[in-house]
C-alpha cells in the first residue's frame, strides 16, 4: 500500500455504510490511512505481525482497558498490508473479510495506477531519446522500448503536430490535440505518441511502405492526417503537420524528427499539411556550408542586392517549385506571366545564366538562391 490518498478515499466511502472503526496499515506497520483520524501515522505492532507471519486473520479478545479487534491481511500470494476493525472480532470477522476484498480491489487499482505512471515515465524518457539526446545511451533507450513493446522492425514516419496560439494570453491545448491524434484513422499500438511540449505533439505513425512506390507512403499519411485535420478544424485549434522520413532503427529516428523541424523553421507560409519529400532538394541546399558559397558568390551578391534580391529569392523559389514552368510559377507568385518572364530576363541579364535551357546554369542559380537566403 503506498498511495495514502487512495486509501484515504477508501475509508471515507466504508465509513459511509458501516459506523465500525477502521484502519488500514501498509506492510511496514504504518496506519496509513483511518476513521478514527488519531490512528493515522501510529505504528501497529499487531499488524506487522500477522503481515510478517503465515496467518491471514487475528482475533484479539478485548480487556477491561482495550477494545477487541480483528486483523486480516491485504493480499494472498503477495502480502501488502492490513485492515483492522474494531470491536468484537467474532461479530466482526465476516465484516473483515468483506473489507478485505473491497482493499484488495482497491490495491489492484492502485497497482495498475503505479503501472500506468511508470509507463508514462519511460514514455517520456524514450521520447526524449528520440527527439532531444546528442549523446544516447542506445542500450537503455532499446530496454525502454523492449518494456512498452513497441516494435522496432515496423516502419514508421514522424508527424510533427506544431500549434499556433489564438489567443497570446492563452496556451494551446497540447492534450486534447493528442487525443484527436489517437483517434485518427489506423491508429494502433505500435504508433507512437507523445506531447513534446505546449505547442507540438509527436506521433511517430506506422506505415507500409512499398519500396518501388514511395508515393504509397505519402498517400497513408494524408489518409491518415484528413479526418484528423477535419476534427482540429471543427475544435478551432491553428496547426501545421510536418511529415518526415520514414525510418526503421530507433536511433534514426532523431534525424527524421529534425526534418520535421527544419520544415517547421524554414518553410514560408506552410500548408496545413507539408511532407518532406516536397522539400527534400531544399534541405540538402541549406546544408550546403555557407563557407564555400560565399567564396563563389561573394562578388555578385552585392549586386543582387543592390537591385532585386528580395524578388531573385522569390523568383528562383517559385521556379524549383514548379520545375521552371513559368506558367505555374507566375501563379505561385500570384503575378502576370509576363511580369514573371519580365523578372527572368532581369536575371539573365544580371547573371549571363539561363536556367531554362541550361541544366548547369540551372544548378548554378540555384546556388545562388541557397546563398542569398
Amino acid at each position: 500500500m503506498k498511495e495514502p490518498n487512495i486509501a484515504k478515499k477508501f475509508i471515507e466511502r466504508v465509513s459511509q455504510i458501516t459506523d465500525y472503526s477502521i484502519s488500514i496499515i501498509n506492510r511496514e506497520g504504518m496506519v496509513i490511512a483511518s476513521s478514527d483520524e488519531t490512528k493515522t501515522g501510529q505504528y501497529n505492532e499487531k499488524a506487522i505481525e500477522l503481515i510478517s507471519g503465515e496467518q491471514f486473520l487475528m482475533e484479539i479478545q478485548g480487556t477491561g482497558e482495550e477494545e477487541g479487534r480483528c486483523i486480516v491481511v491485504i493480499g494472498t500470494d503477495h502480502r501488502v498490508g492490513a485492515i483492522e476493525i474494531m470491536g468484537d472480532p467474532v461479530k466482526n470477522r465476516n465484516v473483515a473479510l468483506l473489507i478485505k476484498t473491497m482493499s484488495e480491489t482497491m490495491f489492484g487499482y492502485e497497482k495498475l495506477v503505479e503501472e500506468l505512471r511508470k509507463r508514462d515515465i519511460r514514455r517520456d524518457s524514450f521520447f526524449g531519446f528520440l527527439t532531444q539526446d546528442e549523446e544516447r545511451d542506445f542500450i537503455k533507450m532499446h530496454e525502454i522500448a523492449e518494456f512498452l513493446a513497441y516494435d522496432e522492425s515496423l516502419i514508421r514516419v514522424p508527424i510533427l503536430c506544431s500549434l499556433h496560439n489564438k489567443d497570446p494570453k492563452e496556451m494551446p491545448d497540447a492534450q486534447k490535440v493528442l487525443m484527436i491524434m489517437r483517434k485518427g484513422p489506423g491508429y494502433g499500438f505500435q504508433d507512437l505518441t507523445n506531447v513534446v511540449d505546449s505547442h507540438h505533439v509527436l506521433i511517430f505513425k506506422t506505415v507500409q511502405v512499398d519500396l518501388n512506390s514511395l508515393r504509397g507512403c505519402e498517400e497513408q499519411i494524408m489518409e491518415y492526417l484528413k479526418p484528423v485535420c477535419d476534427l482540429m478544424d471543427r475544435s478551432g485549434f491553428h496547426y501545421n503537420f510536418y511529415a518526415g522520413t520514414f525510418q526503421k532503427d530507433f536511433r534514426r529516428y532523431i534525424y527524421a524528427y529534425r526534418h520535421c523541424k527544419w520544415m517547421e523553421n524554414h518553410l514560408e507560409s506552410p500548408e496545413k499539411v507539408e511532407l518532406f519529400d516536397r522539400h527534400a532538394i531544399d534541405y540538402f541546399r541549406w546544408l550546403w556550408p555557407k563557407d564555400e558559397l560565399k567564396s563563389v558568390f561573394d562578388v555578385l551578391e552585392p549586386e543582387i542586392r543592390k537591385k532585386f534580391k528580395k524578388q531573385y529569392i522569390e523568383l528562383i523559389r517559385s521556379l524549383m517549385r514548379t520545375n521552371y514552368n513559368l506558367a505555374e510559377a507566375a501563379k505561385v507568385l500570384g503575378v502576370h506571366r509576363n511580369t514573371l518572364v519580365y523578372r527572368y530576363n532581369r536575371v539573365k541579364e544580371l547573371t549571363g545564366l539561363d536556367p531554362l535551357s541550361s541544366a548547369a546554369d540551372r544548378g548554378i542559380l540555384e546556388m545562388l538562391y541557397c546563398y542569398l537566403i
